[in-house]
């Protein structure tokens, strides 16, 4: 009975150990969208990240460096392969004939599958950091990146200015120029579309169907 319980014991650890390495395979295979040194001196403008209300017959003049900026964004690119998987999965889950009929993704599954790399998701947040960003956070299903700053933190990281609007006797602000990021994460980096206080517009409209998540 001992010697039994011992294989058992035996034949779990190598399935555990089976499995991890099954993971560690299939995330190594992911194609790697950051995939060189990031570099301040090489950039690259994230179009689209002007709100449209962001114009000069609105501006107030710039905000105090020292005023917080909180819960802005990055929203995550994914790989050409992923994203044709994804499209793939997406019109399965709708197709009663398929195996993959209303079988829906938690958002742990979902950035498993869809998301980047956890060495891309690695730069991105590292480099959030190291501006001066608090708080970087990475949500399960791999989309988004979510940080705290103050006004000069994005002036510095971004290269673009926090104004104040008043848009039709209702007070804003807004970042009047397209941000820069380093074009080393450019690949990996979809959008920055949080940069002002205006009501948010659908990312799914904006940016792409996140689709297959429950």
């Amino acid at each position: 009975m001992k010697k039994l319980q011992g294989l058992c014991v035996v034949a779990a650890a190598m399935i555990c150990a089976l499995g991890s390495a099954s993971a560690a395979r299939g995330q190594a295979a992911k194609p790697r969208l950051v995939t060189q040194a990031v570099d301040e001196s090489n950039r690259v403008t994230m179009r689209g990240s002007v709100h449209p209300l962001a114009r000069a017959e609105f501006d107030q003049g710039a905000i105090a460096d020292t005023q917080p900026v909180n819960r802005i964004y990055l929203l995550l690119n994914r790989s050409a392969v992923q994203q044709s998987a994804l499209d793939k999965l997406m019109r399965e889950q709708v197709d009663a004939g398929s195996a993959n009929f209303h079988k829906w993704l938690t958002p742990v599954e979902y950035g498993a599958q869809f998301g980047p790399a956890d060495e891309d998701v690695a730069a991105v947040e590292s480099w959030l950091a190291a501006q001066g960003f608090t708080g970087v956070k990475t949500n399960a299903g791999k989309t988004i990146v979510e940080f705290n700053g103050t006004a000069g933190t994005v002036k510095r990281a971004f290269a673009t200015e926090i104004h104040k609007l008043n848009v039709r006797g209702e007070a804003h602000f807004a970042n009047m120029s397209e941000p820069k990021i380093p074009a080393a994460l450019a690949n990996v980096v979809m959008g920055i579309p949080s940069l002002h206080n205006f009501r948010k517009e659908s990312h799914v409209r904006r940016f792409g169907n996140f689709g297959g998540i429950c």
